[in-house]
């Protein structure tokens, strides 16, 4: 991806210019080099429109779209873990996708990548470009047979904040820098990587001129904007980790890992020595992947991404006229790289019925007959292997788990890390205000089984009361409710606010995350953090006089990173 951005080096195969007008014979491969990826993408975003196969990171941008749909703008979700921070996941996703539906946004993206792919392409290609813009063109479809329309958002201003490097647009490069941030971290790093790789393709001085300033040697205006368009597309991310924390680490397994090191060091053997930003930028992205797969990251596997992706396209692209029995020798692994994840994502989806909402209508109605508004406790499910439970359960009823993969291995790492015993399992649930506890007749994520396992063997904490053919439904005995202390009860529960009715001044402990936005709106009070030696902190009102309390989140530039207590009035 860096390399397409860059002037012309040596050996690359250039189109003609706009001063040179082409004939009509020439000019028809140009038109084809664009129409033809363009209209594949298209072909096959719209197979997918009509096919809409479910898939497991679809249930997460479907229920973000859906609350920004109904409550707007958020920067906190209590229907989720505990209360979680919203904008680090996508600031730009929810809204677009609740405007025109998640799947119809990534098809879009998904075609607007592959033109700005095939431009891109063209431009330092020239006819040559052709294999590889339809190669990439047909990898947008596995962003969308694997769910990852954020991803696929944050691609499209990437790649056009490198063409519009490519034409010297800097403004226009750095501003797509950004939106890239705020549509997808993941895209913004990996546009971080190819602009970097860019900058440091070109030469080196060979001696220090004293006359110059220091920051002047640092290179030339290439060096300096391909990292100043770095930076524009990682200090937002940065921004908003730390302005909106939640952390945790993706997994990164072997098998994921080593098609990394494999395809970079066939790369650096086949691809021209000239192709240097293209080199660089295949070291980079090998050091990259290298740190996610041996550091605990947010990125993890993630990492993977742009390599299955992209690797096919540039092999294309460089090997196609020069080396073509070279690709073709390369071509059936990278294509299996490519596209082994998203037809397993579609293989596993096949059939389940954990995906549809009818699947889970029958449990929705017993949890309003028997808490109505969710206000008494959380609901625990264990992990679908597909998710949905994020996407139907979580509207109606608070759960006490969600589906972030990275912020699961976080805030509940019992089921990932040494032996889940009925003893961790019960303090676990008291500890997040979990009444019910709803085990479903499906396949199950792997971090559920150990769970199902006890629940179903049986606990002394936990009291079947209900079951038909696809649910079985446990009330907790003595369940540890929302809010505990000074005559404190919840009567209302939103999704980033909280009300509660309390008797008399003291202490009440409420077990929900403690984020520095919480603010009292109505009532008499200061909310603080609590801490909990076990787990993330939660948050506690220190009530000055009884009666309604009303907790809302709202940003404040002066809150963030606070732990200091915040008080109405």
């Amino acid at each position: 991806m860096a390399s397409l951005s860059s002037p012309p080096e040596a050996g690359a195969t250039v189109a003609p210019g706009p001063s040179r007008p082409a004939a009509d014979g020439a000019a028809r491969p140009a038109r084809a080099t664009l129409a033809a990826p363009i209209a594949l993408a298209a072909a096959l975003a719209a197979v997918y429109l009509i096919w809409a196969p479910p898939s497991i990171d679809l249930a997460a941008g479907e229920y973000r779209s859906w609350l920004f749909g109904r409550e707007g703008l958020s920067l906190w979700d209590l229907q989720w873990y505990a209360g979680h921070h919203m904008p680090g996941y996508s600031v730009l996703f929810p809204p677009l996708g609740s405007l025109l539906g998640p799947r119809l946004l990534g098809a879009l993206c998904a075609v607007a990548a592959a033109a700005l792919f095939a431009l891109l392409a063209r431009r330092r290609f020239g006819d040559a470009a052709l294999l590889g813009a339809l190669w990439f063109a047909a990898g947008t479809a596995t962003i969308l047979l694997s769910g990852r329309l954020t991803f696929g958002l944050g691609l499209v201003p990437a790649l056009g904040a490198l063409l519009a490097l490519a034409h010297g647009r800097r403004a226009g490069a750095a501003v797509l820098a950004v939106a890239s941030a705020l549509a997808s971290p993941v895209a913004a790093v990996f546009l971080a990587m190819a602009t970097t790789a860019w900058a440091l393709a070109e030469p080196w001085p060979r001696g220090r001129d004293a006359r110059r300033p220091w920051w002047r040697e640092l290179g030339t205006e290439r060096r300096l904007t391909g990292l100043a368009i770095a930076a524009a597309a990682v200090v937002p991310v940065g921004l908003l980790s730390f302005a909106f924390p939640e952390g945790g680490r993706e997994p990164f397994v072997l098998s994921a890992y080593w098609p990394v090191p494999a395809t970079v060091a066939a790369a650096l053997l086949l691809w021209p020595r000239e192709q240097r930003t293209l080199r660089i930028g295949a070291v980079l992205y090998l050091l990259g992947c290298t740190a996610a797969f041996v550091l605990d990251t947010p990125v993890g596997g993630n990492a993977a991404r742009l390599g299955a992706l992209v690797a096919g396209p540039l092999f294309a692209l460089l090997l196609w006229r020069r080396r073509p029995l070279a690709l073709a020798l390369v071509a059936l692994p990278l294509l299996y790289w490519q596209w082994t994840a998203a037809i397993h994502d579609v293989t596993v989806t096949h059939g389940d019925r954990s995906v549809e909402r009818s699947f889970y209508a029958p449990l929705l109605a017993q949890l309003e007959a028997r808490d109505p508004g969710g206000i008494s406790g959380r609901v625990e499910i264990p992990f679908t292997k597909l998710h949905w439970e994020a996407r139907w359960v979580a509207p109606r009823h608070a759960l006490a788990r969600g589906w972030l993969r990275q912020y699961d291995h976080k805030a509940n790492a019992l089921f990932y890390e040494g032996e889940l015993t009925p003893e961790r399992y019960e303090a676990w649930l008291r500890r997040n205000a979990v009444r019910w506890v709803a085990l479903p007749d499906t396949t199950l994520d792997y971090s559920a089984r150990r769970e199902a396992e006890l629940v179903e063997g049986g606990l002394p904490f936990l009291r079947e009361v209900w079951r038909d053919a696809d649910w079985r439904l446990f009330e907790v005995r003595d369940a540890a409710p929302l809010a505990e202390g000074a005559g404190a009860r919840v009567t209302r529960l939103g999704h980033d606010a909280v009300t509660l009715s309390v008797e008399r001044p003291g202490t009440v402990r409420l077990r929900m995350h403690w984020t520095p936005y919480w603010r009292v709106a109505e009532g008499d009070a200061c909310v603080a953090p609590a801490p909990a030696p076990d787990g993330e902190d939660q948050t506690e009102l220190r009530v000055r006089r009884g009666g309604e309390i009303r907790l809302v989140t709202s940003f404040s530039l002066g809150r963030v990173g606070a732990s200091s207590p915040r008080c109405s009035g």
